[in-house]
């Protein structure tokens, strides 16, 4: 790893349960390369096979968002 907020990488999508959950550093669209602090919000990407999923359950208060990405 060249960083410490790096994740190892997943290398075969069979390897990721079913939805799997990605959590995330929710930077703002216009500036992408912003200093991530302590008070950068976090985001959670559900990464899933069904195409009706729904993230409601996976909220919670600390998340500015919460997305779905379809896989397969």
């Amino acid at each position: 790893m060249d960083d410490p907020d790096e994740a190892t990488r997943v290398l075969r999508l069979t390897a990721l349960t079913e939805p799997s959950l990605l959590v995330r550093y929710h930077l703002p669209e216009n500036d992408r390369s912003g200093r991530i602090t302590t008070a950068t919000p976090l985001g959670l990407d559900i990464l899933t096979t069904e195409p009706n999923f729904d993230p409601a359950p996976y909220g919670a208060p600390f998340l500015a968002e919460v997305g779905v990405r379809t896989a397969g």
